[in-house]
């Protein structure tokens, strides 16, 4: 399944999970040469706990390219996101690739609202603004950067790479798909090194895990199971950042 018909199924799951009481119980299967339980039975106590709109507005001689990941456009300098079904203790991240025009620090203006459905349904909102500095040392500009945020980053393009290699392996080009997966592995085990400790496992696992796809690609095993497997990973983290 894909295109409107995914992105309807995806909306109705989110209204089937919106409508839930805390007495209802849920539980998540995914099945098809056999079931696998992605969430186990259990009652709806912190399902929707923050709804987040954000909108982000880029001045003058900065270029909002587009989200990481995400289906949303900017338009007139702005792009806005919404965010829901929060779980106690979730992060969430959005990423908009920008591209800077001149050396001024602002990047870019951002405002969130969100709903605490936890403090009866209270209406909150904050602002922000994204600044950089500019140098013409590398050394400098690659000390600067959150290898925690870039590792997330990272993992988040790799996802959006197995759309690709989904795509490329339908058309049958099966060494190309292996390929797209081996230029993330390559960038994950770059950035291994780097990245804090509690990020290094999940670095480690999905290199791992896109040496099996590359191997079953490369020798042209690829059935509706690998599909499958393929799409969920990247669908679910998707909506888990």
């Amino acid at each position: 399944m894909t295109g409107a018909k995914l992105e309807k199924t995806k909306q109705a799951a989110m209204q089937l999970v919106d409508r839930l009481s805390p007495n209802d119980v849920f539980s998540l299967i995914v099945f098809s040469d056999d079931a696998q339980v992605l969430v186990p039975a259990q009652k709806v106590t912190d399902k929707g706990a923050v709804k987040a709109s954000i909108e982000i507005t880029c001045p003058d001689g900065v270029e909002p390219i587009g989200f990481i990941g995400r289906p949303e456009r900017c338009e007139n300098q702005r792009g806005s996101v919404t965010l829901s079904q929060f779980v106690l203790g979730q992060d969430r991240y959005v990423f908009l690739r920008c591209l800077v025009t001149r050396p001024e620090p602002e990047v870019t203006r951002v405002r969130i609202a969100y709903t605490d459905e936890l403090d009866n349904g209270t209406q909150h909102s904050s602002t922000g603004v994204a600044r950089i500095r500019f140098t013409d040392d590398q050394s400098v500009a690659d000390r600067s950067v959150n290898a925690a945020v870039n590792a997330e980053k990272l993992l988040l393009l790799t996802a959006v790479a197995k759309d690709e290699a989904i795509a490329q392996a339908d058309a049958g080009n099966y060494r190309q798909a292996a390929r797209t997966l081996e230029a993330r592995r390559s960038t994950l085990n770059a950035a291994f090194a780097n990245a804090p400790a509690e990020v290094q496992a999940r670095l480690q696992a999905e290199t791992s895990n896109l040496a099996d796809f590359d191997d079953l690609l490369s020798n042209g095993r690829y059935g509706v199971a690998t599909r499958k497997s393929l799409q969920s990973q990247s669908f679910f983290f998707r909506n888990s950042k």
